[in-house]
Order: structure tokens, then sequence, then C-alpha cells
């Protein structure tokens, strides 16, 4: 009888704990939206949800401070919507829409009681932020989608417009994040279907670049690239011109290493191999980067068929370039 009592007992307090913790679980949930709404860019929308009673809150007294997050891409990526506040029970709050200027639609909302607690909840699906409907006056031939360019060169921005956009003149911007913001390009530039665009000096790849060209007159006529493009930072294009494989150089010589960059960086090491990069030893860790550096090759045993070079910023690790091949360092 007292084994069965115990095992009814410990079951009942299992059953008592789970509920607890399900309830403390649910004490802060998203109401809307929550997974299937189609809320249009720029439109004031409510966002809902539910917190729980202040009876749950902080030993200080009060309720938890609410912070408000959105993201476009599914959860990856948060952006805060709104400074924490105080609330019990259910909350709303009037958000106005970001303007992307494209469609997305892996939109989710998150509200949190902030990082001390680790306490969140999430729209259970994606919503979607419905772009103003694009004009189909204009047209973009490029950059409109899967071009790859490199930071600070000069492109041709391509478009052409068919019937009337209420003027002769359009606006251009670019964005590095999918919409999310826009700098400008030219603020008035003549409609005659190009623009020389000199691209922005960035440190990290961007893989989500848009074009966007609107009408000064009017701008809800407007259109974007079709499609993401690319920009690459220069920076990460060292290219060793010499040694970059195949020659031969006597220990204790001096010797010219040759190399070329672009974009926006400053002094860089230099580093040589003789293990096919397996290892590396520092030639100079605070070398200008003029492209040019006189090394006296060190001395080995016999004949090393296994040597290169790298150089590298002395700002970022993964900024960085290798020879190509092994050259030698012959000691004979």
């Amino acid at each position: 009888m007292n084994i069965r009592l115990n095992v009814f007992l410990a079951v009942h307090l299992l059953f008592i704990c789970s509920c607890e913790l399900i309830e403390e679980d649910n004490s802060l949930r998203i109401i809307s939206p929550n997974g299937g709404e189609d809320w249009l860019e720029g439109s004031t929308q409510t966002i809902t949800f539910f917190g729980g009673g202040e009876e749950n809150g902080p030993d200080y007294g009060g309720w938890y401070y609410y912070v408000l997050y959105y993201s476009i891409d599914g959860g990856e990526i948060w952006i805060p919507i709104a400074t924490p506040w105080t609330h019990d029970g259910e909350a709303e709050y009037n958000w106005t829409v970001p303007v992307f200027h494209r469609i997305q639609d892996k939109c989710r909302i998150k509200v949190s009681y902030g990082e001390s607690y680790g306490i969140d909840d999430i729209s259970d699906n994606n919503f979607t932020i419905r772009a103003k409907e694009p004009s189909n006056l204009i047209t973009i031939l490029q950059p409109n989608g899967s071009e790859i360019l490199n930071e600070r060169t000069t492109q041709e921005i391509i478009w052409f417009t068919t019937g009337d956009i209420g003027g002769n003149d359009v606006s251009m911007a670019y964005s590095l994040n999918s919409g999310i913001e826009w700098s400008n390009i030219s603020s008035s530039t003549p409609n005659d279907g190009s623009h020389d665009w000199t691209l922005p000096n960035i440190s990290d790849i961007a893989d989500y670049c848009l074009i966007g060209i609107w009408s000064v007159a009017d701008e809800n006529i407007f259109k974007t690239s079709d499609d993401f493009f690319t920009i690459i930072p220069d920076s990460s294009y060292y290219s060793i011109q010499q040694p970059n494989g195949g020659e031969i150089l006597q220990s204790g010589e001096e010797y010219q290493i040759l190399w070329t960059s672009g974009g926006d960086v400053g002094s860089v090491e230099i580093y040589y191999s003789i293990f096919g990069g397996e290892s590396w030893y520092l030639i100079d860790n605070y070398e200008s980067n003029d492209g040019s550096f006189t090394w006296s090759v060190p001395s080995v045993q016999g004949t090393n068929d296994a040597c290169k070079i790298k150089i590298q910023s002395i700002d970022r690790e993964d900024w960085f370039d290798v020879s190509d091949a092994d050259f030698t360092i012959s000691n004979n």
C-alpha cells in the first residue's frame, strides 16, 4: 500500500510541476502577427501579445520590461522595434511597418522579457510584408540580380522607361541588406537610361544588394532589382606576383616580393613557409602596403622545394593571399 501511495504522490507531483512549467512557458505569447498575415509596407499595424500577470514579475515589483523585435529572414537576424516598457496582461503596440520596396515573406515578431531573463516568444509561422506595387514603367537591366561586383569600382546602372513617369528625372539608391536600409546614389539624374555609380567602400561581403530607381516627380513610381547582387570588398583580393610558384631562390640573397591589392587595406604582415603552408614564419609584421618588399632569403638545409609566401592585412586575418604554388629555396 505504501509503495502504491508513493507512486501516486510522485506522479501527482510530476503532473503539478509539469502544469506549472507549461503555465510559466505560456506566460509570454505572441497573438498577432502569428503567421499568415499580409501587411503592407509603410502601414500601421497592431502587434498584440499576452504577457502574463503582474504576480509573475520580478521581486523588485512591477512587470517585466518588454522588448519587441522583427525579422525578415525567418528569425536569423532580429531588429529592435520598440524600447522597453512595462505592462501586464494583454498588450498592444502600433508598429509602422518598414518600407523595403520589395516583398518580404519570411517575417516574424519576437517579444522578450530582456536578455537577463532569457524568456521570449516568436511568431509561430512567417507572415508577409507586401511591397507597394512596383511600376511597370521602369525596367532595370543592370545590376538586376546575380552580378558580382567589387567595392569602389565604377559600374554602369542601365534602365529604360516606357510611358509617362511624371517628369524627366529619376532618383537612385542602393541597399546592402535586402532593402532594410537604403543609401542615396543620386537624388536627381536625367532619365536617359544610364548612370555611372561608384560602389561603396565596405569591409565585409554584401550578398543581398539591390538598386532602386524612383520617379522624382512621383515616388510611387519605382522599381528595384529583380534579385540580389553581390558586392565584394577588394581588400580580400591580394594578389602575390612573385614568388608565386616555380621560382628558385638562393639562400642569403635579396629577393623582391611583389604583390598587388585593392580597396581600403593598410599595412600588411608578410610570412614565409618551407612546409607548403602548414606553418608560417614572420618576415615583417608591419610593412607598408606598397606592393614591394626586399627579402633576405633565409638559409635552409640543402634544397627546400615546398616554399610559399603569404601577404596578410594587419587588421583582418581573413584578408590574405598565398603563393599559388610552391617555389624553391636552394642552399647550393
